[in-house]
């Protein structure tokens, strides 16, 4: 690392030395011109005379391309990416949320600012995290968004390590203004529509503006996209991807063993006709000698599973100032949103033990899983294809002193519907405040924010575990249909059904059976904040380069939240596990800056400036932070410019993190380490890895489950008879958290020549390092790889790892994986920009060419991102992981250009993102993401006035000009649609139009 830094300082001195003589040489040949600086084009705009990098996207820029909404503006920024985050094609799991981040450390580690003020965190279903979501603020309102890729703890406070994100809205309008935006997708879906309305007046001493809103962005299905249907036939290893699923929508054998019951007649799972006799099955020749696997996104379900789901938006606002004496002026904001949002995945899958239930609060175990008993009287008929192994004593019964026998079993009821997921978020704002000027060369302002944001989700067609376990005679019967017996059944030891449900045979279900065994889930969530800030700045006193200038403020802050899951979530029924969460904090904070002039108008230096900056925190919950900056901006010539800083910086743990009730997160894991087969056996990678010798971890571990002597040698798990099975992480706060810490720098060059009116180029390397990392999910999900904790205990012995590890019948059950404070994350990079702007600079174009000409391109470079928790190091730069949700490449790159025309405006965008490997160590097709270029083209008109008009603007574009699938991928499992969320268009070509008509 320490060569790849010395290589990335030199060639940036280097480079910035060479253009420095270049611009002196050619100053001395002509006349000195006016430097011409271009302060924006399109996405994003220069920053060639910003102290900071800094990147920007006007509402002007915007109007020109098909943005929905504020993700899709930050997307093709320079800095912003999708790493941990979630948007709109993240579907499973994403929840109609909007979360970016920048320089890939995660969202929670950007600070999200409107109008330079704290945008309110929102908490998802999960309740493991509460960032702000973008989703909020729809695009109408927005003036500008500013993206600001340098640390600025010390002005801001907590979370702005990586940089800031500030949506900048719009003021003092007049007159009467209408929006709107249709489009659609060539493949069908993504139907868009967009209308706002803004009234804005003028008067003596102020001005007030209204708007409203009303958006919906509709779903995509997978059902429509033949790159998700493709089931790679032919192609061993990569058959069926990941859109096709090995839990069926039939009752199986959960051992692996290939038994399969249909309409109650006992089969194997490798007989090729069930495809043509059942919906949604396909037969898969080369997949382990050929099988029948679920397609998750089958058509033959309406609704069907969508790729990304759907998103509208209604939102009333307004933005006043009130000037109530000459240098005292109220002012006031405000906006009201309510999100409503829709997902669709396939139907509830009943996963063996994988279901199986803890009660948080304590731990014990309540359901062992889906268990169903080999009787008649439940339907069971003897099956060739189902080893006398696979039958077992049933879990449920064991404390009552029952002898039933149960199999494991899987089952995807296609008779539920898909789960379908709608959340609806409001979220409202509120600031006042007073400004105004004192002793004619000082401003100052004081003011109070409150905010709230309210979160509900229903998860419809959802299995009801718990009715499940009385159904199955797995716990003891209390409301089944039918009723239950009056006397325990010798069996088990309790009541059961006096009519089971037949899982065996599942067309014969009844309504009312059917409708008892599913249920709608309820999760909801709040969270509040409120903060008074108040600042003053002003110059201070004369040095001979200048004035120098100071600013000094006060801040505080009380934020709250509080989350309540469904009842058969916190009672560890439903797969979404988690307990309610409630707590707060309070910080006080003062802070101050400088900018100082140091020289000017000598030699090599036409001005040089400092600007420090420092801020002290005292948080309720931890005790205090004090963070600085120090930050310098050197104007060599007028031709170039040299900038740089070195800050600190620290993230407080949020209420989620720290108060977050306790929850169950199924996570992939390679198989179960303790078995006697051979090592990889059915293609899991850890099975077989670990020692059955007496005193082992697997001995100790396999004790829990009664596997003792003779038997321990013989083990064979469950769990490697599935193939890229998910086990359940206990995920969730902890109050005893501490602040991440982190210290960065930025050095960059800006050239603006002269002697090329319009031109500018920029380049800015950064490091930033943070300790004390805080882990999300706890240390097993932040190494390398889930397998490796797993591993670590099995395979190194380590004691403290298999302390967090229990088991079940069915190998190994759950993780304990609590949110931590360990570990260093570091990452290094380089952005690289070009403008050029005939217009802007008042030049013509050759040729006698008429009209102008605006060209922004700018190229990202990930040097290193790594993470060393306890030793183990995982390095990020040019890989992916669907699991843990990153797609960081080593570059990525955008091309932006305009040709204006008098009123005319055709515009030309390219986005380049760089290839990746799968980051479990797998290349080739389907493993690694080739490099891949999008292009997107509009035209825009601006409409001359007539009648009550006084300018209108109608655009018309597509996106994704060539139609271009995304990447297909096997190593992302959650997505279930063969290719990874993220940066990749799931839409197809996209045509839209644009128009605004003001009055």
């Amino acid at each position: 690392m320490t060569s790849k830094r010395k290589y990335v300082r030199s060639a940036l001195l280097l480079s910035a030395g060479l253009s420095a003589l270049a611009v002196s040489a050619q100053a001395q040949q002509t006349p000195a011109t006016e430097t011409v600086v271009v302060t924006g084009s399109r996405i994003p705009t220069t920053n060639a005379t910003s102290v900071s990098p800094l990147s920007t996207a006007t509402a002007e820029q915007i109007s020109e391309t098909s943005s929905f909404n504020v993700e899709d503006v930050l997307v093709k920024l320079v800095g912003p990416d999708n790493t941990n985050g979630v948007g709109k094609s993240t579907n499973n799991g994403g929840e109609g949320f909007s979360q970016i981040g920048l320089r890939n450390l995660n969202p929670s580690r950007t600070l999200v600012l409107v109008d330079g003020q704290r945008l309110i965190p929102a908490t998802q279903s999960g309740f493991n995290s509460t960032v702000a979501d973008l989703n909020a603020v729809p695009v109408s309102m927005v003036d500008r968004v500013e993206v600001l890729r340098d640390g600025a703890s010390s002005v801001y406070g907590a979370d702005a390590i990586a940089g800031v994100i500030n949506i900048i809205t719009k003021k003092d309008f007049e007159g009467l203004r209408f929006d709107g935006m249709t489009g659609t997708s060539q493949h069908g879906g993504a139907d868009t529509y967009q209308l706002s309305g803004t009234l804005g007046v003028n008067f003596d001493k102020g001005n007030i503006t209204f708007s409203v809103l009303n958006e919906q962005q509709g779903a995509v299905t997978g059902a429509t996209r033949d790159w998700v249907q493709d089931p790679h036939i032919g192609q061993p290893g990569l058959e069926g991807g990941t859109s096709y699923r090995t839990q069926l929508n039939v009752l199986q054998d959960a051992t692996g063993a290939n038994a399969v019951w249909v309409n109650g007649v006992p089969t194997t799972r490798k007989n090729s006709a069930l495809a043509s006799q059942i919906p949604c099955l396909q037969f898969l020749p080369n997949v382990s000698g050929g099988v029948n696997k679920l397609n998750a996104n089958c058509g033959a379900l309406q609704p069907s599973a969508t790729l990304q789901g759907s998103v509208g938006r209604t939102q009333a606002s307004f933005q006043g100032h009130y000037d109530i004496m000459p240098d005292v002026t109220f002012v006031a904001s405000g906006f009201f949103t309510r999100r409503n949002s829709n997902q669709r995945i396939r139907p509830e899958p009943v996963i063996g033990s994988s279901i199986a239930a803890t009660y948080l609060p304590s731990g014990t175990t309540v359901y062992n899983g889906f268990e169903v008993p080999v009787y008649a009287d439940f339907g069971f008929v003897p099956n060739a294809a189902l080893p006398a192994s696979s039958i077992n004593p049933c879990g449920g019964d064991s404390l009552a002193g029952g002898t039933a026998q149960c199999i494991t079993a899987n089952l995807t009821p296609n008779q539920f519907g898909t789960r379908d997921y709608k959340q609806t978020s409001d979220t409202y704002r509120i600031r006042l405040g007073l400004e105004g000027h004192v002793f004619t060369d000082y401003n100052w302002e004081i003011g109070y924010v409150q905010q709230r944001n309210d979160f509900n989700q229903h998860i419809y067609n959802s299995g009801n575990f718990f009715h499940f376990a009385q159904a199955s005679g797995n716990v003891p019967c209390l409301d089944v249909p039918g009723g239950c017996t009056t006397a325990p059944d010798p069996r088990f030891g309790y009541v059961i059904p006096k009519t089971p449900i037949n899982f065996y045979n599942i067309g014969s279900w009844t309504p009312d059976q059917l409708a008892y065994l599913k249920t709608t889930l309820n999760d909801s969530a709040f969270n509040y904040e409120n903060y008074i800030y108040a600042d003053v700045n002003g110059p201070v006193f004369d040095l001979p380069a200048g004035t120098v200038q100071a600013a000094v403020g006060f801040e505080r802050r009380f934020e709250y939240s509080q989350t309540f899951p469904d009842n058969l979530g916190q009672e560890g029924y439903s797969a979404s596990q988690s307990s309610p969460t409630a707590g707060g904090y309070g910080v006080y904070s003062v802070y101050g800056e400088l900018r100082i002039p140091v020289l000017k108008d000598i030699p090599l230096v036409q001005s040089l400036n400092f600007t420090p900056s420092a801020r002290y925190d005292h948080y309720s919950t931890f005790g205090d932070a004090t963070t600085y900056k120090l930050g310098a901006d050197w104007e060599v010539i007028p031709d170039l410019r040299f900038r740089g800083s070195y800050n600190t910086g620290f993230r407080a743990p949020s209420t989620a993190e720290l108060y977050g009730g306790r929850g169950v997160s199924f996570i992939g894991i390679s198989g179960d380490p303790c078995d006697s087969r051979a090592k990889g056996f059915n293609k899991n990678a850890n099975a077989g890895l670990g020692s059955l010798a007496p005193g082992s971890a697997c001995a100790a571990s396999l004790a829990t489950i009664g596997v003792t002597g003779a038997a321990l040698a013989n083990y064979q798990s469950p769990e490697n008879n599935l193939v890229g099975d998910q086990r359940g992480f206990v995920v969730g706060g902890n109050p005893a958290l501490s602040p991440e810490k982190s210290h960065s720098w930025t050095v960059g060059a800006v050239v603006t020549p002269t002697f090329l009116p319009g031109l500018a180029l920029n380049t800015d390397y950064y490091e930033i390092t943070i300790t004390n990392a805080l882990l999300v999910g706890g240390l097993p999900q932040n190494l390398p790889s889930t397998d490796l904790f797993i591993t670590n205990c099995f395979v190194a012995q380590i004691a403290s790892n298999c302390a967090a590890i229990s088991r079940n019948a069915g190998g190994i059950f759950q993780v304990q994986s609590l949110n931590t404070n360990t570990g260093t994350e570091k990452t290094t990079g380089l952005d690289m920009e070009l403008t050029y702007d005939t217009r802007a600079a008042g030049i013509d174009l050759p040729f006698d060419i008429p009209g102008s000409v605006s060209i922004d391109a700018n190229a990202q470079h990930l040097i290193t991102h790594s993470l060393d928790v306890q030793g183990a190091v995982s390095n990020f730069v040019g890989q992916y992981n669907g699991t843990l949700g990153y797609i960081q490449p080593k570059w990525k790159a955008t091309l932006f250009t305009d040709y204006h025309l008098d009123d005319w405006t055709f515009h030309y965008d390219l986005q380049y993102i760089g290839a990746t490997d799968d980051g479990a160590g797998d290349t080739g097709y389907g493993f690694t993401l080739p490099d891949y270029v999008y292009h997107n083209i509009s035209l825009s008109y601006n409409l001359p006035e007539w009648g009550p008009t006084k300018g209108s603007l109608i655009s018309v574009g597509i996106n994704n000009l060539f139609d271009k699938d995304p990447p297909f991928t096997v190593g992302d499992p959650v997505g279930k649609n063969n290719t990874i969320s993220g940066p990749y268009d799931v839409v197809g070509r996209f045509f839209y139009m644009r128009f605004t008509v003001k009055l």
